[in-house]
């Protein structure tokens, strides 16, 4: 289970580190923050000339509730730990822009310009519209396209002289015609990016899921197997054989075997020597029936305890290396599981004296060594794993833990 576990939470890590939405969120709101920024440098002589029809005041605090939250955006969209910076700025961008437009009629001295371009707000409306569309559901984004399509094209017939004017109806309609290519982009994207995380949180799910699956059904195993070769010989012996202390020993053995399946080991937070040696010889059981347990532990850290997830971790790890060494060293190879539990110290080597190799030859994309013995005591603190080998000498992969 510490396998799976492992896995679940790499996946969990990479999916947590940065959403895909709100990676396009950045993305797509630090481009329009360059494209506002601009504007308030290609429209300066825009801006200047609409001071004839609307108070100085007006337009300095309307510019500020534009371009101030796009300077915020853009530097927040830099941000990697979240994008709620860019999300408020974004949002007070949109609505800044919405109440520049619903304000305008209110300060208008009913003054013309003589210029096509009309009012400098209404040059952008477009960009404003594919913020909205990146922040805002459906529902709301796309009324407002409307509102800023529509209204914009209003102030500019009613601000301009008739010799720049056509007809509103067909201004409306060229500006739907710019305006929806890049606010359907942003919508699309962003609905892309949230289909994407929910299908990266379906996939952790079904991890979990998975491994709790192969966890069960490896208890089950075991418990069967422990059944057979334990309960069912030690009562086969006891029927057949005089009392001995061998089958004391062996009668004894299976208890403590059955108490911690029992207790749910998988499930402890802290095992003690002789839990902790049981989950060992469980696993290299589980890999090669062959394989026997020699443990070293001094005598005066028989009440010592270890934490759950390191026993798990390391014995995960360990059945890992006698799995490949199953696969790879030979069928004449001969394997041994050295277990050094010491107070503060956890030791599992697995050894064979089979066909070795060079560890520098193996690919990267070959993640038995790198993920799932490496990588799982990497995750450990103060967890460490070694392994040597070349050819025709024998591998022996060796893994610790140190208590922090």
């Amino acid at each position: 289970m510490a396998a799976d576990t492992a896995v679940v939470q790499a996946l969990s890590a990479q999916t947590s580190d940065g959403s895909a939405a709100a990676n396009i969120l950045r993305q797509f709101c630090r481009y329009l923050a360059v494209a506002y920024l601009l504007s308030a440098v290609g429209l300066s002589g825009a801006v200047a000339m609409s001071t004839d029809v609307v108070p100085v005041w007006w337009t300095v605090a309307s510019m500020v509730s534009i371009y101030g939250p796009a300077v915020v955006m853009f530097a927040s969209s830099f941000r990697r730990t979240d994008v709620e910076w860019v999300r408020w700025a974004a949002t007070s961008l949109v609505i800044g822009y919405g109440l520049t437009i619903a304000t305008w009629p209110l300060v208008w001295n009913g003054d013309q310009l003589d210029a096509g371009h009309g009012m400098w707000f209404s040059q952008f409306n477009g960009f404003v519209a594919a913020t909205a569309g990146l922040i805002w559901r459906m529902r709301w984004s796309l009324p407002y396209l409307a509102y800023v399509v529509v209204s914009v094209q209003f102030v500019n017939d009613a601000v301009r002289t008739s010799a720049y004017n056509n007809p509103v109806m067909t201004e409306i309609a060229w500006s739907f015609c710019l305006t929806v290519m890049p606010f359907a982009v942003a919508v699309a994207a962003m609905r892309s990016g949230r289909v994407l995380d929910a299908t990266r949180t379906r996939s952790v799910r079904a991890a979990a899921e998975t491994a709790a699956s192969v966890a069960r059904a490896s208890e089950r195993s075991r418990f069967d197997a422990l059944t057979h070769d334990g309960v069912m010989s030690t009562l086969l012996a006891a029927a057949r054989l005089p009392m001995s202390d061998a089958l004391i020993r062996q009668a004894a053995d299976t208890v403590d075997k059955l108490d911690v399946l029992e207790s749910g080991a998988t499930g402890a937070t802290e095992f003690g020597v002789v839990a902790a040696l049981t989950e060992f010889r469980g696993m290299a059981a589980e890999v090669d029936d062959a394989v026997r347990i020699r443990a070293s532990v001094p005598p005066d850290v028989g009440d010592q305890r270890y934490p759950g997830d390191v026993v798990r971790t390391m014995s995960a790890a360990a059945a890992e290396a006698l799995r490949n060494s199953v696969q790879h060293a030979g069928s004449d190879a001969r394997r041994t599981v050295r277990v050094v539990a010491d107070s503060d110290l956890l030791q599992v080597s697995v050894s064979d004296d089979g066909v070795g190799f060079n560890p520098r030859t193996v690919p990267a994309n070959r993640l038995g060594l790198a993920v799932s013995i490496r990588g799982r005591m990497d995750q450990l603190s103060g967890g460490a794993a070694e392994i040597t080998s070349s050819p025709s000498t024998g591998t022996t992969v060796s893994l610790s833990w140190k208590r922090p």
